[in-house]
């Protein structure tokens, strides 16, 4: 048994930020590298928060709270439709997950009209359910998170639905990186707290995502936020990467560099006991043929450092350059070869050449 530790575990971290960024450790864990200064770039924006402060007369309000020594007469709520947030697994609010409350104490019943629609309702999950209900009431648990406006804001606050609806995917996925409580004791449950902070900008065309910016949310949310969880039938780690990963690898590994690089091309990939050697060219294409003699003992020793008293193995990635030959060396678990990955080999690949004159 081993603690282990591989290449992509590993950040440099500059003092100041470590110990002023609050996300710091979190977003380590999800792949570092760019996440750091996408975060900022959306921490800086107006929040959802601030923007419903804004309407005077909007109620922005967790649900109430069944138990609790604290609890108080509140006969608004009984009889109402209700919608159990456990109950509520898929966008869409259906008529199977709603029914009737029953109780008349509560703890922190909140004001009436905030049951009352024009209603948006939003689950407290890292992928975050959302619904706009626009005529009648709706009673929910301390589990959701109800937006209220006046009738006559009706427009308005349905508009607000529609925007948050339209870029789910990037509050999920921000929600993921800048939350404090999902991920934690593989729990997908995140706060009120987390809500308020998603960005809400004034254009939310700001909220526009570049190709690799996507790359890296698509990532975090299909693979990152499983693995960290520590799922143990996480692809990442059983799942040995295909060829059209690899392709995807390469060819996202070229667009990044391309630009600096433009004769850099990929060549062939070799399968060597339990490793994928994936090799790149300058130029004309020269033979790979020495990959097939590569001593597979010594490279195993090369790629995993165990220190058996420790308990501990350093699993390391392998970058050789030759002439106009570059190979990357990686174990073959899809781990290694996801997009994001390409992204910060990219970024390490690019260093390495500036240094040796390229």
């Amino acid at each position: 048994m081993f603690f282990e530790l591989d290449h992509y575990d590993k950040f440099e971290i500059a003092y100041d930020y470590a110990t002023e960024s609050k996300y710091v450790w979190r977003i380590n864990l999800l792949g570092g590298g760019r996440l750091h200064s996408l975060a900022e770039r959306f921490g800086e924006m107006r929040s959802l928060c601030e923007y419903i402060k804004g309407e005077k007369k909007w109620i922005y309000l967790e649900g109430f709270f069944f138990g609790g020594k604290k609890r108080i007469q509140a006969n608004f709520l009984t009889g109402l439709p209700y919608l159990p947030s456990k109950k509520w697994v898929k966008n869409g609010i259906k008529d199977e997950y709603v029914s009737i409350v029953k109780d008349s104490f509560f703890e922190r019943p909140r004001n009436p009209d905030l049951y009352t629609a024009p209603l948006i309702v939003i689950k407290k999950v890292d992928k975050l359910l959302i619904d706009f209900i626009e005529k009648g009431n709706l009673a929910f648990d301390k589990g959701i998170v109800g937006i209220h406006s006046p009738d006559g804001e009706s427009e308005q606050l349905k508009e607000l639905y529609l925007k948050i609806k339209s870029n789910i995917e990037t509050y999920t996925f921000l929600i993921l990186l800048r939350g404090s409580h999902g991920l934690i004791s593989r729990n997908s449950i995140v706060t009120k707290n987390d809500v308020d902070q998603l960005p809400y900008p004034e254009n939310l065309s700001e909220l526009k995502l570049s190709f690799w910016e996507k790359v890296l949310m698509d990532d975090v949310v299909e693979f990152m936020s499983n693995y960290v969880r520590g799922q143990q039938h996480s692809d990442l780690l059983f799942n040995k990467a295909s060829n059209d990963d690899l392709g995807t690898y390469s060819r996202l590994f070229l667009k990044m560099l391309g630009s600096v690089f433009d004769e850099l091309k990929a060549g062939k990939y070799y399968s060597i006991d339990g490793f994928i050697c994936q090799t790149f060219y300058f130029g004309d294409e020269p033979e790979f043929d020495w990959v097939n003699n590569i001593d597979e003992k010594a490279l195993r020793k090369i790629m995993y450092d165990d220190n058996i008293e420790a308990r501990l193995r350093n699993v390391r990635m392998f970058r050789y350059y030759r002439k106009n030959v570059m190979v990357i060396i990686k174990p073959d678990r899809l781990r290694y070869w996801i997009k994001s990955v390409a992204i910060r080999d990219s970024d390490e690949t690019f260093y390495d050449l500036y240094k040796m004159g390229y």
